[in-house]
């Protein structure tokens, strides 16, 4: 700890200094797993890419100390060596627990055991003016609240404790074929997520058009006694998993056809536990694909396997900034209410018709974080359940990247769920503070002596002050702006702070 405190220390006293010159500093943290543009520099950017150190794991209280810089598989392998997992894991393995705490994760546990951030037993902070306390749901507990899901703009976290829970050596995968749509894979999600503890641990699903789609239950389980086929995810010749969760969910479909009555699950596996928490990782989740379009190339297991490299999410973000192609997608997480979630999906593929599409149940409660919306998730638009579901709307916009992006913020809007602010916003500054509760916000600021950070807005929202600073002119031309990414891929180095 005497390490982790001289690292505070410093890192306080710089604080302080920007306090005192009133410069309105940013998070520097080596890389993202955000689509913002970024607008760090090196003169107002506080650099916490060193942070990265798991300070301890305890095998008897089930937690894990670590700093705001520690990756997602760097966590998962210091809990593994004790047989433990964080009881939410977000897919991408780069995703940093602080990143998690302060920008909203879930994943398919997120049913079960809610965000990322509800993981957390306590963090210690650098306010704003370089004092350092501590922030609890019993000490300091309005701004352990606060700090959730607000992307640093009250404080920055230095140390966090992870719960943890029993790991296994295997999950056990169930898919369920979709074949009627989403009420039908509404109601599969439902009837697994009501399931005890040890018989369903995992929920997510993938639609593939508007009425088939797999969902994909899974279970931890010790050892393969039934003699189970096991799939990995992680190797260069591996499957990429949304690939092979459709050659399953087609298979089933030509087996349903067939016969007069639907199995439940058609088809069971075994994958090794670190290989299902980050199954997405490579071709980040289908997107990957767009990168062989693009390049007019082939799309097999041959050119997957030998650009495997290229195709991981740590170096598909560094690509996607460092190219400015980002601007041309729609990358939305969207929640929404149990109610209003067919109205949604048939909207949007109406409009849009933009697959695959990830589902993802998530516990309505807290779900706003420290950044609640006006409308409370767990109100009458929810029955009994009490859950909400995470629809994300991943792939090129098939119309001018804005005005699409609005469009659909305007539709979530309209039936009052919410999007994960990672991504771009296209809310005006009236709009978004429309949704979100700025008066408690602006009050926790003013508390913690951080109004001299930027707000939440100033994070996530007015995207276009940015837009159309990156590659200009020719180089913004197909194919050169590509080539440019997968070249600073090659080169490494900084891709987020300008000088």
């Amino acid at each position: 700890m005497d390490d982790h405190n001289a690292r505070v220390e410093a890192l306080s006293l710089k604080v302080q200094e920007f306090y005192e010159k009133k410069v309105p500093f940013r998070l520097y943290h080596g890389n993202t797993n955000s689509t913002r543009p970024s607008v760090r520099t090196q003169a107002t950017s506080l650099d916490v890419s060193h942070m990265t150190h798991v300070i301890s794991v305890d095998g008897e209280s089930l937690t894990c100390l670590v700093e705001p810089n520690v990756s997602m598989d760097a966590l998962v392998d210091a809990a593994l060596k004790h047989n433990l997992v964080p009881p939410v894991v977000p897919e991408f393995p780069g995703i940093t627990v602080g990143g998690a705490f302060a920008g909203t994760a879930g994943e398919s546990s997120s049913f079960r055991h809610g965000f990322f951030d509800a993981t957390i037993n306590w963090c210690e902070v650098i306010l704003a003016d370089g004092k350092v306390v501590k922030a609890s749901k019993k000490e300091n507990a309005d701004l352990f609240e606060g700090m959730k899901g607000t992307f640093g703009t009250l404080g920055v976290g230095v140390l966090f404790e992870v719960r943890l829970i029993q790991a296994s050596e295997y999950v056990e995968l169930s898919y369920h074929t979709v074949s009627q749509g989403i009420q039908e894979a509404k109601e599969l999600i439902r009837g697994a997520c009501q399931k005890p503890p040890g018989e369903i641990d995992f929920v997510d699903g993938i639609m593939f058009s508007k009425p088939h789609g797999v969902i994909i239950t899974g279970k931890f389980i010790e050892s393969n006694e039934e003699g189970l086929s096991v799939a990995m995810f992680h190797g260069a010749w591996d499957d990429w998993h949304y690939l092979h969760a459709e050659q399953i969910m087609n298979a089933d479909l030509k087996s349903i056809g067939s016969t007069a009555e639907k199995p439940s699950a058609l088809h069971r596996e075994l994958v090794p536990l670190k290989s299902y928490l980050f199954r997405y990782d490579r071709g980040a989740f289908w997107t990957g694909r767009y990168a062989y379009k693009y390049f007019l190339t082939p799309f097999n297991r041959i050119t997957r396997y030998g650009l495997d490299h290229f195709l991981h999410t740590r170096t598909m973000y560094h690509a996607l900034h460092r190219s400015g192609m980002m601007e041309q997608f729609i990358i939305q997480d969207m929640a929404l209410p149990w109610l209003k979630i067919e109205e949604f999906y048939n909207w949007i593929d109406e409009k849009f018709k933009i697959y695959p599409q990830w589902l993802c149940p998530l516990v309505a409660d807290g779900a706003g974080g420290g950044l609640n919306p006006h409308h409370s998730l767990d109100n009458d638009l929810n029955d009994d359940s009490g859950m909400m579901l995470n629809i994300g709307v991943w792939g090129p916009s098939p119309g001018e990247p804005v005005a699409t992006n609005r469009i659909i913020e305007a539709k979530l809007t309209e039936l009052k769920g919410m999007k994960w602010l990672y991504a771009q916003t296209f809310y005006t500054e009236q709009e978004f503070w429309d949704i979100y509760d700025r008066k408690t916000h602006n009050e926790l600021r003013s508390k913690y002596n951080a109004t001299s950070l930027p707000d939440v807005y100033d994070k996530v929202g007015d995207s276009s002050k940015n837009r159309g600073k990156g590659l200009t002119g020719v180089w913004s031309i197909w194919p050169f702006a590509g080539i440019y990414g997968v070249l600073s891929c090659i080169k490494g180095g900084d891709y987020l702070r300008k000088s």
